[in-house]
């Protein structure tokens, strides 16, 4: 009989932590730990053995605990008020002014932090009883007090815990104290920090360790030069240079430091007193010290010091002196013969800060021969990461030599480039292939750049190009892509110098080109740039338009595009000897195959012409013959007259022509024939057009006759002129050429004479004006005056002498004209009109009527639908409120601006507020409180208005009113504004939800959210719901800036071309060398002299390369071009991830699967067959789903067995040997492999890769 059993689920929740491991889900961040730990001081050691600063101490951490229980909490009260009242202070006072009265600054970055540590606690009361003890004793809290005060404390107390606080003091004081006081007390002090020295390292006290350090370095910079010959000096000296190599690393980043700041300054002084030639001791003392660890029993033994040594070269060789430069330089160069690789490989790392660095005493014979040193230091090619270093530390080399000496550095370049070229290019490793694009693009931008104006080296770089040539002609090599690339740069470079030498080179690309090759798109960027840089004859030349029968040949056609793009600087001659006959050829074509019927054929030549023409604006652009116009002027006019499609390419080139000769000072080349151009561009302006593309025309024919105007000879200009102006009387109002003709007219009216510009404002602009005030009614008034206007806007805003003569005799008589006809304005001319009065206001009075006029046009010309003004309007409000505020009535002003709040047009409210918005914007600074308070009124009561505009432009405005108003102005009406935007209407209030929340935030960041909440009446809860986004919004920002998650988006590295090329730096071709082999407690902290990798990942070996057919010599140098670093990181990874993916089980070296078991006691023993029992009792398929499931939570729930083999769940184990997946993807998997078994069951199948213990239950029957 079978056994009932429940069909409840276990609880599969009922997890248990591993032993050890109860608290591994608790957060990273402490945030709320830290504050209770903030509350709960311990009794502080230092406080038992005296009591001077206890009480002190004691205060303190009360004063702490309050402060930061109340820090967050703001209350608006009176102190509030009068702390913006009044004018700001030239300090700032934290808490911990309230607990010392101290002034000195040394001390102000410890008294500034809100947060302090135990050791930091025991300081300030330190310094606050020592400044008590001070100003007792009628001290002026000068630095030397402090300074004797501190080391005569130091010289008393032998705990080295008493001693902590005050050698932190003493540490942000001892750069202020005088160098004198530091001469007359070196020995005391020198014997106080030697003392201090040996107890902080014996007690392994980091913190007072190196606040000792720092003050030896400061002390040992203020000693003069003669004084480094004493045994004393240079023995303290020697303790900080122990240092260097010292285990922790934040003692040997402050051993580097305080040595490279001591070199830094005695280098300074002695350059200062003109002493360059002489070597200060110091620098002897460093070098000779450094040098000592290259030995060869630091060598085999001792690597990390080494690498120590090395850090501590990189910094400080900058301030070494030239004999001391070449000492070190040369056992640099011996030491990168170790066959220890990753030495070399810092050594590499020293070599390229020595030639970085912007001041040093490498001279360029020295720099020379460091150069040349370094190329017989040439690694392995198969080596990636040594060849990468050494061509970043070569291309360094020769961006220093060019600046010292260009003549040295064309000599050594070709070398260098041969190598890079044909032996590192074409390589097998895309990283190598990476680097060395990288290097030759760097090496042509700074370095060959500066040699192209030596005439003398002409025979170094038509070397490089036939290095270049050379790989480009193989189309099958790995880097062919990044050698197409590159040309980009070198036309740039070369273009200009040597267009002959390019001319192989224009012709592989060429060859190359193609429209199905993969390299399509690089090529024609190079071409491009050929095109940019070279002369357009010898382009064409080596890429020919035409075939060798003289046809023009379509699979050129290609480069058509690219011409009309980057040309400039070219020939109009070679355009009309060359470009014109090509396009008439195929102009002829195509008109005779139309004829004949052939429409497809004869659309490819209309294409090619459209294309040939296209080129003009090109050859227009800044030519180097403008002279030579007339050949092609005749042609271009033809093609104006009689062929649509081709006048867009004429026209474009017109514009771009003309504006070249005027810079170039050449106008008589074109504006001879201005006689000509102007009747066909009027012509074909004043015709009605007959379709879209010709009315697109249009605008820029007229920007073309603007641009002539300006070149036109005086004669034909009033030739031209009278003759429009014949023709505009003779043409009728309304009609489509009276209208184009007065385009024309007004753009002569700011080149013709006085006389001329009376005579169009008697018979033209003034009647039109003066007809319209009678007839605003008629169809044609609002067109022509706003034609009127233009021409008048167009006379005043010239500067023109002819202009400025006009506008003096007639300015009366304009300013009567725009005045009475104020009332004929549509919106459509209401901005012309008042460009017109903005240059009739200047030198009025305040209280003129055309001022209080230009006010009320301002308000009706600002746009009613946009929180963003006209620009006009703006500088309307800008000139007259500061013409009232200088008379001081800019209330009256204001008030003239809020008329339009009485209207009962919302158009004309909506215009109003914005207009108050620029005037806040603009004049807030020259308000008083009641000014303020009356616009807050008007705005309150447009903010609760019905219309979703006028709600619209009243919180925008709002938000400038906020944000201009002085803050106890705004306080004192905080409860009325903020009750005022809760009783908004509920339709307003959503359609204004962006302003609505950005005003919000403004207040809250003023006030705090909290505060603002307080106001907000109980039943607005959709304000409420709002302050609690915002609340959380900015505990988020909060949090994130003060655990510094600021994250930086990187962009990832791509192999593309196209993209811009990232230069290498040495500390990334170093980003994988560490290794596991240099076991040391903080060599993964090391600062520049190893980079931070995982030790996961740091798996490396160093091997040696060699052939069957040889025996390698290992006493041979050359040997050591053999030793490289192989890295297994990438492939134990790829081996590891397809085992996980394929078996979920480890992969031996030699192929064999790793199934592992673990030993099993007596309890999992009895697990065990309880589960055989459980499959013998539920083979039915009937139950199968069930056994599944019970199974899978027993796997997740019971204990978390330690199983490791095939199709199991890897758990995080320290014993497996393995990492194991997140619970997440644990569960998942589960998952997948549950409905698998479901599925194999029901089928009557075995599950694959069960284990079934192999005991004899198994053969039993179930009965």
């Amino acid at each position: 009989m079978r056994k009932i059993r429940s069909k409840l689920k276990r609880k599969s929740s009922n997890q248990k932590w591993k032993r050890g491991h109860s608290s591994t889900s608790n957060p990273s961040k402490t945030l709320h730990r830290d504050r209770a730990r903030v509350r709960m001081h311990l009794t502080n050691s230092g406080l038992n053995s005296g009591s001077l600063t206890s009480e002190a101490l004691n205060k303190l951490n009360k004063m702490s605990n309050d402060n930061y229980q109340l820090k967050n909490i703001h209350t608006p009260s009176d102190d509030d008020q009068s702390m913006f009242s009044n004018a700001p202070t030239t300090t700032v006072r934290s808490f911990m002014s309230n607990f010392t009265t101290n002034t000195n600054v040394s001390f102000s970055k410890l008294l500034d932090r809100e947060n302090l540590n135990e050791r930091q606690k025991e300081m300030v009361a330190v310094l606050a009883a020592s400044t008590e003890t001070i100003k007792e004793q009628q001290g002026g809290e000068t630095s030397t007090e402090y300074f004797l005060a501190f080391i005569n404390s130091l010289a008393l107390i032998k705990d080295d815990k008493q001693a902590d606080p005050i050698i932190g003091l003493l540490n942000l004081l001892i750069k202020s104290v005088p160098k004198a006081v530091m001469q007359d007390k070196f020995t005391l002090t020198r014997d106080v920090l030697i003392k201090l020295l040996k107890a902080f390292e014996v007690s392994e006290n980091q913190s007072g360790l190196i606040d000792v350090i720092s003050c030896l370095a400061t002390l040992l910079t203020t000693q003069e030069f003669d004084k480094w010959a004493s045994h004393g000096i240079q023995s303290l000296l020697h303790a900080l240079l122990t240092f260097t190599t010292h285990s922790k690393p934040k003692i040997r980043k402050a051993a580097v430091k305080s040595i490279t700041y001591i070199l830094k300054h005695l280098y300074s002084n002695t350059k200062n007193l003109e002493q360059t030639s002489v070597s200060h001791p110091v620098s002897k003392i460093v070098k000779s010290y450094c040098l000592d660890f290259f030995s060869d029993i630091n060598l085999d033994g001792n690597i990390v010091s080494v690498l120590h040594i090395l850090g501590l070269i990189e910094h400080c060789f900058p301030y070494f002196y030239t004999e001391e430069v070449k000492t070190i330089c040369e056992s640099l160069l011996s030491l990168s013969s170790s066959s220890n690789p990753f030495i070399r490989m810092h050594c590499y790392q020293a070599l390229y800060t020595i030639l970085d660095a912007e001041e040093s005493s490498l001279t360029d014979v020295l720099g020379g021969r460091l150069i040349s040193a370094i190329y017989d230091m040439q690694p392995n090619k198969s080596d990636v990461r040594q060849t990468i270093a050494w061509i970043t530390v070569l291309k360094k080399g020769f961006i220093f030599m060019v600046k010292k000496n260009a003549k040295l550095c064309g000599e050594m370049l070709p070398r260098f480039m041969q190598i890079c070229i044909i032996e590192l290019w074409p390589s097998d490793h895309s990283e190598v292939i990476s680097a060395v694009t990288a290097t030759l693009k760097e090496i042509f931008s700074d370095v060959i750049v500066m040699l192209m104006k030596y005439s003398n080296l002409k025979k170094s770089l038509v070397l490089i190009l036939e290095y270049l040539n050379l790989i480009l002609k193989n189309p099958f090599s790995s880097c062919n892509k990044q050698v197409i690339v590159l040309f980009n740069t070198v036309y740039e470079v070369y273009g200009a110098h040597y267009p002959n030498e390019l001319k192989e080179s224009l012709r592989s690309l060429a060859n190359r080109y193609s429209p199905l090759v993969e390299d399509r798109r690089e090529i024609e960027n190079t071409v491009l740039s050929a095109i940019k840089n070279m002369d357009i004859a010898i382009v064409l030349n080596e890429i020919p338009l035409c075939d060798s029968k003289g046809e023009i040949s379509i699979e050129r056609s290609w480069i058509l595009p690219l011409i009309r793009e980057g040309l400039h600087k070219s020939s109009l001659e070679y355009f009309n000897n060359h470009i014109i006959p090509l396009a008439s050829v195929c102009l002829k074509k195509w008109k005779h195959l139309e004829t004949i019927g052939k429409q497809n054929d004869a659309h490819i030549f209309e294409l090619l012409c459209c294309q040939l023409w296209g080129l003009f604006p090109g050859f227009c652009r800044q030519p180097s013959d403008s002279e030579k116009f007339g050949l092609i002027a005749k042609t271009a006019g033809t093609i104006l007259c009689d062929n649509l499609y081709l006048r867009a390419p004429v026209l474009d080139g017109l514009k771009e022509l003309i504006p070249s000769v005027i810079a170039q000072g050449k106008e008589e080349t074109v504006s001879k024939f201005s006689k000509n151009f102007l009747p066909i561009l009027f012509n074909l302006y004043i015709n009605k057009p007959k379709g879209s593309y010709e009315n697109d025309l249009r605008v820029s024919i007229l920007d073309i006759v603007k641009l002539f105007l300006k070149i036109t000879p005086t004669g034909v200009l009033n030739e031209s002129f009278n003759t429009a102006l014949t023709r505009l009387k003779l043409t009728k109002e309304g009609e489509f050429s009276y209208n184009m003709i007065f385009d024309i007219v007004e753009c002569f009216a700011i080149y013709i004479t006085p006389d001329q510009l009376d005579k169009l404002y008697e018979e033209y602009v003034k009647p039109i004006l003066q007809v319209s005030n009678k007839k605003p009614e008629e169809k044609n008034v609002q067109p022509n005056v706003k034609k009127a206007y233009r021409v008048i806007f167009h006379i005043l805003s010239n500067e023109h002498e002819n202009c400025l003569v006009f506008v003096k005799e007639k300015r009366h008589d304009i300013e009567t004209l725009l005045m009475k006809s104020e009332e004929l304005n549509g919106d459509n001319v209401r901005l012309t009109r008042l460009g017109c009065l903005k240059y009739l206001i200047k030198g009025k009075n305040h209280d003129s009527d055309l001022i209080r006029q230009c006010i009320t046009e301002t308000v009706l010309c600002h746009p009613n639908n946009s929180d963003r003004p006209n620009q006009l309007c703006t500088e309307m409000i800008k000139i007259i409120g500061t013409l009232y505020k200088d008379n001081g009535k800019l209330n009256e002003f204001i008030e003239l601006v809020l008329i339009g709040f009485t209207s009962d047009k919302i158009d004309l409210v909506v215009k109003t507020i914005w207009s108050l918005n620029n005037v806040l914007q603009l004049h807030s600074d020259s308000m008083y409180d009641n000014t303020f308070i009356f616009i807050l009124e008007n705005l309150c009561n447009s903010v609760q208005s019905n219309n979703r505009m006028e709600a619209k432009s009243a919180l925008c405005t709002l938000y400038t009113f906020v944000k201009h108003t002085p803050r106890v102005t705004l306080t004192s009406h905080l409860e009325v504004l903020i009750k005022t935007m809760s009783k908004m209407v509920s339709d307003t209030k959503r359609f204004c939800r962006l302003p609505y929340g950005r005003l919000l935030k403004k207040l809250c960041r003023y006030y705090s959210v909290q505060e603002i909440t307080r106001l907000i009446p109980g039943n607005d809860l959709v304000t409420h719901k709002r302050l609690k986004k915002i609340r959380k919004d900015f505990n988020k920002i909060k949090n994130q800036q003060s655990n510094g998650d600021v994250k930086i988006k990187e962009s990832s590295d791509d192999l593309e071309i196209n993209q811009k090329l990232k230069t290498i730096t040495i500390n990334e071709v170093l980003k994988d060398s560490d290794s596991s082999d240099v076991n040391d407690s903080d060599l993964e902290e090391q600062d520049k002299i190893i980079p931070a990798t995982s030790k996961k990942d740091a798996k490396m070996e160093i091997c040696i390369r060699e052939n069957s057919d040889s025996i390698i010599d290992l006493t041979d140098v050359n040997t050591i071009n053999k030793v490289s670093i192989k890295n297994n990181r990438n492939k134990n990874k790829i081996q590891h991830v397809e085992a996980d993916k394929k078996f979920s089980f480890r992969t031996a070296s030699d192929g064999r699967l790793i199934i592992e078991e673990p030993k099993k006691n007596r309890t999992e023993l009895l697990a065990d067959k309880k589960d055989a029992k459980r499959i013998r009792d539920h083979s039915d398929s009937s139950e199968s789903e069930e056994y599944s499931k019970s199974n899978k939570s027993e796997l997740i729930g019971h204990k978390r067995k330690k199983i490791m083999g095939i199709h199991r769940v890897s758990v995080n184990s320290h014993l497996s040997g393995r990492s194991g997946k997140s619970s997440w993807s644990q569960n998942s998997a589960l998952k997948k492999s549950s409905k698998k078994e479901q599925k194999a069951q029901k089928n009557k199948q075995m599950q694959p890769y069960a284990y079934i213990p192999l005991t004899g239950s198994i053969n039993k029957k179930p009965k």
